[in-house]
Parts: C-alpha cells; structure tokens; sequence
C-alpha cells in the first residue's frame, strides 16, 4: 500500500482452511486527514471486488471517510501490468495459476456460472463494513508494538527504537482508537427528561405531535416513537391508558 509504513497483519487463507475472507491494515507515517488512523484492504471468496478503505476517528470510534471498490482483473491487462487487448485476452483462462483460489478468467464469461457480476446496489449491500471497523478496532488494539516492534511494509521487522517520531506518533494514533459499543446506543436519563417535557409542551398543540418532535429533534418519526415509548418505561411519562394517545408528566420527571 502506497505509503503505509507498516501492517498489522493481513490473515492468509492457507493458514485457516475455513477462513473465507481477509483483512489488511495498513497505517500511513503521514495522516490523509483530519482524524486519520488507517487505511484497511479487504477481500472475500463471496466479492467479486476488493474493498480499499480509509477510515478516521472523530471521537466515536472508526468511520469510514472514503470506500473504493476494484473488480478483480478488470482490464485491458495480462495480470502483470502489460497492456492486453480484449480481442486477444480469450487466448488465455485465467490471470492465476490453476490451482489459486482467485484465479479470474479474463473473459467475463463463466462457463459454469455466466457473466460475473458488476458493482450492484445488491453487491454493496453485502459488504460487511460493521464487521470490517469491528475486526480493525480489535486489531489496532494490540499494543505489542511497543515491546516487539512493528512489521513494515515490504521490508524487515522494525524495532521500536528505530521508529522515527512521525511513525511513533501514527501508530499511536491508530492503537488508541475508542472502541465504538456494538448495538443500540443506552438513552440517558437526561435525554429522556428533556423528550418528555418536549412532549408535554407540543401536546397542547394539538394532532401532529410526533412530526412535530421529529423536527424538533431533527430524527425520524419513529426514532420519537421508541423514545416516548422509553420515557414511559422509566417513568418520565404516564403510561399509556387505553383508549387515550396521550400522556402527562410521570413520576420521575422533575419539574422544570
């Protein structure tokens, strides 16, 4: 990877037989960005594409500020950079050799399967980018760096004392990301004191209530519903009494 100075591992699929995918992380000396951490490649046996990403972090954990997709040897090439026209890339099988797993026929017709497939909405859908920022945060956990040193980039390992400041500093960076909570994040007690005064107040209004909160709050309608419903539960609204819609001030709630 252009630029990056060290890897934190790329899994190879000889070392694990049941192992459908990899992931690369590559950290660049010199940050692309604002809160910059890594670049990460990753490939899987179910893409027809490889997946190059630059993710950053404002606080929250990692996000993704840029996502490239490539199609496997698509291309006026023969494998190694030499230019192939398509009239002649029929006179070859395939980029690999027989026996690699990720041996792409040049044609794009698959005697078996039929043309293999472009970059669909179908095809985006199924990149597992939760799973790519979860397995990276757990990578770039690892500090053994600090003991071991680190492994660079088309080169020998390098110890800690040779690390220049800039390189120390990036991989600082990159090991000390804030670990984002999986799931749905945990409503605090504030926040939901402060959606149900906002009830209270727009339900003098009339009809309309939830799209009102909904600007209000700048979220969709629903997002209000689950938080009204969660303010009932913990007692910052009255619940619900059958054939009523609406609520008034629960016991938790402190007067404003």
């Amino acid at each position: 990877m252009k630029g990056s100075f060290v890897n934190f591992g790329f899994d190879e699929f000889e070392n694990d037989d049941l192992r459908t995918d990899q992931l690369g992380i590559y950290v660049k000396e010199k940050p692309r960005g604002p809160g910059y951490v890594t670049d990460i490649v990753y490939v899987s046996r179910d893409l027809p594409v490889t997946v190059y990403a630059v993710l950053i972090d404002r606080g929250h954990g990692l996000e993704v500020a840029e996502l490239e997709l490539f199609r496997d040897y698509w291309g006026c090439d023969d494998g190694f950079g030499n230019y192939l026209h398509p009239d002649d890339q029929h006179d070859t099988d395939t980029h690999e050799d027989e026996d690699d797993d990720f041996g792409i026929p040049f044609d794009d017709e698959d005697e078996d399967q039929g043309p293999r497939p472009l970059i669909t909405s179908d095809l985006l859908r199924r990149i597992p980018l939760g799973a790519i920022i979860a397995r990276t945060e757990a990578r770039l956990a690892d500090m053994s760096w600090r003991e071991d040193g680190v492994k660079t980039i088309m080169g020998p390992n390098k110890p800690v004392a040779e690390l220049t400041e800039s390189e120390q500093r990036a991989l600082t960076t990159a090991t000390s990301v804030r670990v984002r909570p999986r799931g749905r994040p945990t409503l605090s007690d504030d926040h939901l004191r402060e959606v149900a005064r906002a009830y209270l107040d727009e339900a003098t209004r009339g009809t309309g209530l939830t799209r009102r909160l909904s600007k209000r709050f700048d979220r969709p309608e629903a997002t209000i519903r689950d938080w009204i419903g969660a303010a009932r539960r913990r007692g910052f609204l009255s619940a619900a009494a059958p054939g009523r819609r609406g609520a008034s001030a629960g016991p938790h709630l402190n007067p404003p």
